[in-house]
């Protein structure tokens, strides 16, 4: 009997907890909904957004397509109505190649820049001085490969020259003005997107091809690029060791390690007087005017570490022979030619001194 009423009581006592818990559960308060906050963030209207990213009336922020809708007096331009619709889809597929290539393209004629003809793409240009017999022979020799490229000849000579060529843009200066401003004012008037530098005693042949230079800086991120004058390839290695007194410099012949997908191309600091470059990027660099005898190393000097410089051999040019002329005038020409083409001691100086303050330079080896 004890036992019996032992376990009703374990069963009633069982019953009853599990009928509280569920009036419990039953009777459980709810959690309030949280009252709306008046500061919680919300989507601003389309007028409001506009409101913010707008300036005089014009929505600057960024988009998918902006448009250039004409109001009031406002005239409005569609540029690719500059082409035609023919040309249209290649010039897209180039102008899409140069955004992504970081060049800025320079205005080229809309039916050439779609076929991509050399002349839209390349200038070439030299600096001559007392030497009307070079310059005009070299000039020569590019139409016989190149008849309707553009050279742009910038001379310092006494005397100006004749040339009856209509693809020729010359340029005179003052007399003996100097090597390096001569440089500039060249490449200052340079349209194309590629300028091909020469001195004014190459020779330009079979093995001179312009085309295969472009080629190289189209597919890579170098901006200049060197040939060869008769297998001189000139390449040297620019090493800076930075200090706080100022910065050693290590030249170095040869180059730092071959340029990838072009068998024939390396990668260096400085090239041959002979080269293609982007326009752009040359002319930012540019040649000091204050060097106006001997000079060359000095401009790839003051483009170490923006300049990006290549040097393929499989690209040649020819140079004039240095003999003596039998032309009486010509050679009292060439004599005073070979007197400021010697640097002066003082010069020598002066050049040790620019490098010292302007290039920060320290020493050199």
């Amino acid at each position: 009997m004890p036992v019996l009423l032992l376990v009703l009581g374990i069963v009633l006592f069982m019953f009853r907890s599990v009928y509280l818990y569920t009036q419990s559960s039953n009777h459980k308060p709810r959690l309030p909904h949280p009252a709306p906050a008046a500061g919680m963030l919300k989507l601003l209207p389309k007028e409001h957004v506009r409101s913010l990213f707008a300036y005089d009336g014009i929505w600057l922020f960024p988009k998918n397509q902006c448009k250039c809708e004409a109001s009031g007096h406002q005239g409005s331009y569609n540029f690719e109505d500059a082409y035609g619709q023919s040309d249209l889809l290649a010039v897209k597929m180039r102008r899409q190649a140069e955004f992504e290539h970081f060049q800025r393209r320079r205005p080229m004629c809309p039916q050439n820049d779609a076929k991509r003809k050399l002349r839209d793409l390349v200038t070439i240009a030299t600096k001559t001085f007392l030497r009307p017999h070079k310059i005009m022979t070299m000039v020569r020799s590019i139409r016989e490969y190149y008849p309707d490229l553009t050279v742009i000849v910038a001379d310092d000579s006494k005397e100006p020259l004749k040339i009856n060529d209509s693809h020729v843009e010359y340029y005179t200066m003052p007399y003996g003005k100097g090597w390096f401003a001569g440089r500039n004012l060249a490449i200052s008037q340079v349209t194309t997107k590629y300028v091909l530098w020469v001195d004014d005693d190459f020779l330009f042949n079979d093995k001179t091809k312009i085309e295969v230079l472009v080629d190289v800086l189209e597919k890579t991120e170098l901006d200049v690029v060197g040939g060869s004058v008769l297998g001189n390839v000139f390449q040297f290695k620019l090493f800076l060791e930075h200090s706080e007194n100022g910065d050693c410099l290590h030249r170095r012949s040869g180059s730092f390690r071959p340029l990838d997908g072009f068998p024939s191309c390396v990668v260096t600091s400085g090239v041959v007087n002979f080269f293609l470059a982007h326009t752009e990027r040359l002319q930012r660099v540019g040649f000091d005017p204050r060097l106006q005898r001997v000079a060359h190393s000095e401009f790839f000097i003051d483009g170490l570490g923006s300049l990006l410089v290549g040097s393929c051999s499989n690209v040649v040019v020819g140079h004039q022979p240095r003999s003596p002329v039998a032309d009486p005038e010509l050679a009292a020409l060439e004599k005073s030619y070979n007197v400021y083409r010697t640097n002066t001691k003082a010069q020598i100086q002066f050049k040790l001194a620019l490098h010292y303050f302007k290039n920060h330079l320290q020493c050199a080896t």
